[in-house]
């Protein structure tokens, strides 16, 4: 948000000389903030009336490298003060990257937006978060997030199983497969597919 009040008070107070390219650049940001602002706040309310809310399956355009920023920048607002390194890979190449996709992303950013939630408040702390995405002959997105503990016992609050029980519910509703392994007594995963098509 403030970044977006920021670029937009440039802009209302002028910008010098005629470059219209910065100018440009400039609005690209301002949309591009406010949109995350946008999708946020839409979590938030979504996330509020799960219990009652009937859960549509929509896709929607997307491209793979967009959707890794937003999980970037996810990933930095949930755990902001925490010690958690995340380690981002992928079989997707820089083509695939930019070319337009469709699939329910949005119930998906949610997902992960939940499992997060979940694993910030596992405590001791989560010391690394490993996404895995790939591309499965541009028919799913299959992830599996990988987590690392600090330790071998944890504990888990109330409202953290909370979290990871609401992502469960949307993926039942919405007929998404989800399994969630611990491998020991140190690490665990999540494994979610959903359906993904290529635009031609």
């Amino acid at each position: 948000l403030n970044s977006v009040l920021g670029f937009s008070q440039i802009l209302a107070d002028g910008v010098e000389g005629n470059d219209l390219n910065e100018i440009k650049n400039d609005a690209l940001i301002i949309n591009e903030s406010a949109q995350k602002l946008m999708n946020f706040i839409d979590d938030i309310i979504f996330l509020t009336r799960l219990s009652n809310l009937h859960i549509d399956s929509i896709p929607i355009e997307f491209t793979f490298n967009s959707f890794l920023i937003l999980l970037d920048h996810y990933f930095k607002g949930i755990f902001k003060d925490k010690d958690t390194e995340l380690v981002i890979n992928t079989n997707i190449t820089d083509d695939q990257l930019k070319t337009p996709c469709y699939a329910d992303i949005t119930n998906f950013r949610r997902i992960i937006i939940l499992i997060f939630l979940y694993l910030v408040n596992i405590h001791p702390f989560v010391e690394k978060i490993i996404l895995n995405l790939e591309n499965q002959k541009n028919s799913f997105i299959n992830l599996c997030i990988e987590y690392i503990f600090s330790s071998g016992r944890f504990n888990i609050s109330y409202e953290g199983q909370q979290f990871l029980n609401k992502a469960i519910q949307i993926t039942e509703k919405l007929n998404f497969k989800f399994e969630q392994i611990n491998k020991s007594e140190k690490e665990g995963r999540f494994i979610l597919q959903i359906p993904l098509k290529i635009e031609e």
